[in-house]
């Protein structure tokens, strides 16, 4: 009531000392009606603040939580770290990767999806996988820490081809998409959204393939069509092996 009718700086010298004469430091008392300045003041405060805590500590913070770690068992104290730890990290991981359209990734797939924060393939990638190249971004990102424009997205897959077969695969991409076998590039789709396809001849034994997909601005897509993604009785796919930063078809 004293600072509503008066916020001045008598009025918190009164204050002061009240609260110094319930704690019965006379002393104290004394010395906060005599504060010349705010500054003091704020000493004062910070005194008075100090003493309450010494003589009335929070049963709840302190005591309570001291009681339970006498009675908890040896092992209490690192397993409250570690759950601690595992809650930051998958809170983390949740926020930063399964916005929008990651939350559809499969475990089991064969195709390795890194995910780059820029449109030229730069820095550590995000990586996840999937059972084909099939994703409609919209006007947003992949996930939540990337940026809804300028990113890329590469795709990785090993091919095990039984027999000779010849394979019409099209890309539909907005903005720009390629497709490489073997690390040559068979067809690509300009910036901006477009298709384009070809005729894919493959002999026997294992082929890599590759889809470099780059955003520009607006919405974002790209799809392969063409294969069967649960093979057939001519080929098969199988995921690359990750060795560092690259993947090899084994």
């Amino acid at each position: 009531m004293l600072l509503k009718q008066r916020a001045d700086l008598d009025a918190v010298r009164v204050l002061h000392a009240e609260i110094a004469g319930r704690l019965v430091v006379p002393a104290t008392a004394q010395a906060a009606l005599e504060s010349s300045s705010w500054a003091e003041a704020r000493r004062r405060q910070q005194e008075l603040l100090a003493e309450w805590e010494r003589r009335c500590p929070d049963p709840l913070s302190l005591g309570a939580f001291r009681r339970l770690r006498r009675r908890a068992p040896p092992w209490f104290g690192p397993a409250l770290v570690a759950f601690a730890v595992a809650v930051v990290c998958a809170r983390y991981a949740w926020r930063v990767t399964y916005g929008k359209d990651w939350s559809q990734q499969n475990p089991e797939g064969n195709w390795v999806s890194r995910f780059y924060g820029d449109d030229a393939f730069g820095g550590y990638p995000m990586v996840r996988y999937d059972i084909g190249v099939n994703a409609d971004f919209g006007s947003g990102a992949p996930a939540d820490a990337m940026r809804t424009n300028g990113f890329s997205v590469r795709w990785d897959t090993c091919l095990v081809v039984l027999e000779a077969i010849a394979v019409p695969l099209e890309l539909t991409s907005d903005d720009s998409s390629q497709l490489f076998v073997d690390g040559q590039q068979q067809f690509e789709v300009k910036p901006g959204p477009g298709r384009s396809g070809a005729l894919v001849k493959l002999l026997p034994g294992v082929h890599p393939i590759r889809v470099d997909f780059v955003e520009g601005v607006g919405t974002a897509m790209v799809r392969l069509d063409g294969f069967e993604l649960d093979g057939t009785a001519a080929y098969t796919f199988r995921r690359p092996v990750i060795e560092g930063e690259e993947l090899k078809c084994r």
